[in-house]
């Protein structure tokens, strides 16, 4: 079992000799200890999961070994105060990141004797305290394991549970030997003769009030100021088999036991009394196993058939049949962003308050492709799907198919008039009508009984829209009137309909394939063009500031009406201001300062403010926010092309069909949402790819002569690690921040000698920085032509030569003065030759100044360029990606990015070594750039991977090119280099097409690249 524990910093952060860096760094560590402090102490309702949500409502996922984990069973959960999540395993105990495992075990942790971890606790010094399978125990602090040895030791035996009480003492239960307790490094053994009602222990919890509570097969004991207490609640629970104990923040005291549900103790005036819940509140099963009370007060119990969570007064389950791993519960855990984790006997399950909430098969529509949801004005909310209609309401869900009147189970659109009859249009069925819970078909009177009917609109004078396939039909919800036929000769640019809208002034919107139509108030059989919107309009919504929005299947605008007849302003967004160019199926205004449009990549979010910001010039681009799995969407895609598709509902939540079920988003409590910047932890520090360990005073230390050196930092969000952002700065090298975007790596080759601070610091994607971050000291040390001691012996050699030349000059010429009579001839001459050698002598001191500044030219290339093939480096091919990138989406030009790997490159290193491996990649470099255009740029984007921009190249002109460079590397007689050497390589393509970022664009090559690998190498796909 856990307990609270007082968290502590991160154990590598390193002495700084620099003062300020120091006092960044010391900044750093106390700002990271006390983030995860304030998170796992404080009672902070955005950090807990919502307890008015079911659990089908919630994001569940779930880990295994196929994920990493060393075994299938997870006996314990724990974290630590950098922000690791902890699993116990029989295979050792596993370290996750939120996106990655690492494992420790007695290979690389010689502590962890016999590997196998039964039991983890997060002590109050910030240690990570593992009980282990017949091994005794073992502590993990300052990124370090060790054995724990207390005088008298420990007994051999499974460390089954572990708790640390506010004395910072240790309790471990060993098996079924008994109750060890550590005090002082003593450790004192507790059995039945120290007064526990059995010596085999089934639950520890030491709480607030200092005593420790003790569960047993045959009973409860309370162990307090020293003493020892049977029968500690005076009821029937003192001889029940106890399976948990928990305490939750109203220090009530929970009970699992088994065969009898669970029992919290209460306080009451009259004293303690016993409260029970079992099978009557809806507990399925009475084998339990955990206990866990959630900073909500929901109650989680673990069984042996899956776990249960009791709201209120009532249980809910999820076991195998919802996606559970596995029915086993063995721990039950709450991690500091308020998810809930669960070990099983097949791996972790955890459950966590997505921003985004899905209606599928768990909220009972037996079909999730919706595409169109409407609230009716009991309530209801009706879903819109390619086999049937289904209405949710707190009765449940009902369905409605062709046993209900439905000609056509495929539903495409809904609308409601003012009379409360529910108007359905189907996709090849005609139109239908729901009035006193029975639908009818009335496709006969609109004479379209085949057309898919994809928008419906009850006016507010009477009249009834209807798009169609072909065309607009315009009737009555009021009285039976003749149909009108709206088409192509009355003004529509297309028949094909996909939205209406009904504006304040009556006059009615037309969204077409074509573009956009207005029906002007007393002209109704006539339509006008809007222009400035040529693309295929599919959703029309208007917002509470008068604006019209309007999603099309090529971006996102909106317009501002004119008076009747008048000129309506139209203003597009563009993918340079921020908003991808992609297929929008609706934009929904929240009400409380956001624009929400959903396509085919997910539901994106628009700040009004920034809106306005843009408008008036004072932004240069909007910075949406976007949401799709990790949000809690079962997928990113959602529908559209008919109506509505997309709606906000009274209680202000905004509703999205998608094709697997409905997306929910609460503005509401989106906008309360924990933004808070994760802790920053570095993982590692490569030089040369060797990982190097800090030295004694805490600074990594780079050897003369190496020169590229990779930190991986790693921003703890658990709950959303895709959305994490870096930035990082080397000070003495990087003038400002450098923007990694995801990339959780830093890359420097060729620094200069000297020391140096390295920072980062992370933001989830639409938060703020974590200040101050993380960090370490770097020092490069110098070849020994570097060091100040050969600089300054340099000098004074140099100054002694001139020295000694100059005394020998002056005693020269006191000779010759006496000479002077005598010799005028001959000291003419040797003047002369001595005036040539001083002008040797200042031509010799010239050229070694050229030479020097030619070196420190040479070093600042070297900084841009890879030292093996002399193509630019991962920083230079940065610059020029993101410079090309921008001047592509600014001037509308194509931009191609190819990302080339040589294929099976290890295997040409183990086979003919290293050096010919080096001679490989100097060559490969070599055909690459040879085989490029002029306005072409290589580089080396790490070990035998490439990168090549393509400006002004389009697809097919990408793939000409990539496609001869693939040829050229098979062709090459690769015999000089090594007798028989075989080279060829892969490549994948991505093409600039709509993407925000140079780093999406390169993703998309390393995605196809991948592809080409998969697809059996030597290719090239995209």
């Amino acid at each position: 079992m856990h307990n609270g524990a007082v968290l502590t910093a991160p154990s590598i952060f390193p002495r700084d000799s620099l003062r300020i860096m120091k006092n960044v760094l010391a900044g750093a560590r106390v700002h990271c200890t006390w983030w995860y402090v304030s998170v796992a102490l404080a009672a902070c309702p955005a950090l807990a999961l919502d307890t008015s949500k079911p659990l089908s409502d919630l994001t569940h996922q779930t880990w295994s070994v196929d994920e990493g984990l060393p075994h299938s069973t997870v006996r314990s959960v724990a974290q630590t105060a950098d922000g690791y999540l902890w699993f116990a395993t029989h295979e050792g105990a596993a370290r996750f990141d939120g996106i990655t495992f690492t494992v420790f075990n007695q290979a690389n942790a010689p502590a962890l004797r016999g590997s196998g971890v039964a039991s983890l606790l997060t002590a109050r010094d910030g240690s990570l305290v593992l009980g282990l399978r017949d091994a005794g125990l073992a502590r993990y602090v300052q990124g370090k394991f060790e054995a724990i040895n207390p005088e008298g030791g420990i007994p051999v035996g499974t460390v089954n549970f572990l708790a640390e009480d506010t004395g910072g003492n240790l309790w471990a239960a060993i098996g079924s030997s008994g109750l060890v307790q550590i005090v002082n490094n003593g450790a004192r053994m507790l059995t039945v003769a120290d007064g526990l009602p059995s010596s085999s222990i089934t639950a520890i919890t030491a709480t607030s009030d200092g005593s420790v509570w003790i569960g047993t097969s045959r009973g409860l004991a309370q162990f307090q100021n020293g003493k020892m207490t049977l029968n500690p609640t005076g009821s029937w629970l003192d001889t029940a088999s106890i399976a948990a104990i928990a305490e939750d923040r109203e220090k009530r005291i929970w009970f699992a036991i088994n065969g009898q549900g669970i029992a919290v103790r209460e306080a009451s005036t009259a004293g303690p009394t016993i409260r029970r819940y079992g099978r009557q509140q809806g507990l399925a099963s009475e084998a339990l196993t955990r206990l866990l009370v959630d900073r909500n007060g929901g109650v989680w119990v673990g069984s042996l058939d899956g776990v249960h969570r009791l709201v209120g007064n009532a249980f809910e389950r999820f076991a195998t049949p919802d996606g559970f791993t596995n029915n086993y519960v063995r721990d039950i855990f709450e991690d500091a962003e308020g998810s809930i984790w669960i070990g099983t006997d097949r791996g972790v399950n955890r459950f966590r308050d997505a921003r985004i909430t899905t209606w599928g098969v768990r909220k009972g529509l037996t079909e999730e492709f919706a595409r169109a949801v409407l609230e009716d004005r009991k309530g209801r909310i009706w879903v819109a799907t390619s086999d049937g209609l289904f209405a949710v309401s707190a009765n449940g869900v009902r369905r409605f198919g062709r046993a209900e009147g439905l000609v056509n189970g495929a539903v495409l659109s809904l609308a409601e008039d003012p009379n409360g009859i529910l108007w359905i249009g189907t996709n090849g069925g005609g139109m239908h009508r729901l009035a006193a819970e029975k639908i009818e078909s009335v496709s006969a009177k609109f004479d379209i009984s085949v057309e898919a009917v994809r928008a419906i609109l009850p006016a507010r004078d009477g009249t009834l829209w209807v798009g169609t396939s072909n065309g607009l039909l315009r009737s009555s919800w009021k009285t039976d009137v003749p149909v009108t036929h709206i088409r192509l000769d009355d003004g529509l640019s297309s028949e094909q309909l996909g939205a209406l809208l009904e504006d304040k002034l009556g006059r009615i919107w037309v969204g077409t394939r074509g573009g956009l139509g207005i029906v002007e108030s007393g002209n109704a059989a006539v339509a006008t063009r809007v222009p400035g919107i040529d693309a295929s309009v599919l959703a029309l919504n208007a917002d509470i500031d008068g604006r019209i929005w309007v999603s099309t299947n090529n971006g996102l605008a909106y317009l501002l009406p004119g008076p009747a007849s008048g000129v309506h302003q139209v203003r597009r967004l563009l993918p340079s201001e921020g908003v991808p160019a992609q297929t929008y199926f609706s934009a929904l205004d929240d009400q409380v300062g956001n624009i929400w449009t959903c396509g085919n990549r997910g539901i994106i979010k628009i700040a009004k403010s920034q809106l306005a910001e843009l408008i008036a010039g004072t932004r240069q681009k909007l910075q949406p926010a976007f949401y799709g799995r990790p949000e809690g969407m079962a997928t990113a895609q959602c529908n559209g092309t008919s109506q509505p598709a997309g709606m906000r509902a009274r209680d202000g939540r905004l509703m999205f069909p998608t094709a697997r079920g409905i997306a929910i988003v609460d503005p509401a409590r989106e906008a309360g949402t924990n933004l808070r910047a994760p802790p920053v932890n570095i993982k590692e520090v490569l030089v040369d790819a060797e990982r190097v360990q800090p030295g004694a005073a805490g600074n990594f230390e780079v050897p003369p002569g190496k020169h590229r050196v990779e930190i991986f930092y790693v921003g703890l969000s658990l709950a959303d690690p895709e959305k994490v952002r870096y930035r990082y700065q080397l000070t003495g090298f990087d003038p400002d921040w450098v923007d990694a975007g995801r990339e959780a790596k830093a890359v420097y080759t060729n620094i200069g000698p000297g020391s140096y601070g390295f920072r980062v610091q992370a933001a989830r994607e639409d938060g703020a920085w974590g200040e101050p971050g993380a960090g370490l000291m770097l020092i490069q040390q110098p070849r020994f032509y570097e060091t100040i001691w050969f600089r300054i012996a340099f000098a004074v050699a140099f100054l002694l030569v001139v020295f000694v030349i100059y005394r020998g000059r002056v005693a020269q010429l006191n000779s010759q003065r006496k000479r002077l009579q005598r010799m005028v001839d001959e000291r003419t001459h040797d003047l002369e030759l001595e005036k040539r050698k001083l002008e040797s002598i200042n031509n010799e001191k010239a050229r070694l100044l050229m030479q020097v500044a030619d070196a420190a030219k040479a070093y600042e290339r070297l900084s841009k360029e890879d030292s093996l093939t002399g193509l630019s480096n991962r920083r230079e091919l940065d610059r020029i990606l993101a410079h090309e990138f921008e001047r592509a989406a600014r001037n509308q030009r194509p931009l191609s990015v190819a990302l080339a790997d040589l294929d099976f490159f290890k295997k040409i290193n183990d086979r003919f070594s290293h050096a010919v491996g080096d001679g490989v990649l100097r060559e490969v470099a070599h055909i690459l750039k040879e085989g490029c255009r002029s306005i072409d740029m290589v580089g080396r984007y790490g070990g035998e991977e490439f990168v090549l921009v393509l400006p002004e190249a389009d697809g097919e002109v990408a793939q000409q090119i990539c496609e001869r460079l693939r040829l050229s590397i098979e062709r090459f007689d690769w015999a000089g280099t090594q007798a028989g050497l075989k080279v060829t390589m892969s490549f994948g393509l991505a093409t600039l097409s709509g993407e925000t970022s140079y780093e999406r664009l390169l993703a998309l090559a390393d995605k196809n690249l991948y592809a080409a690998k998969e697809g059996g190498r030597n290719r090239v796909c995209g």
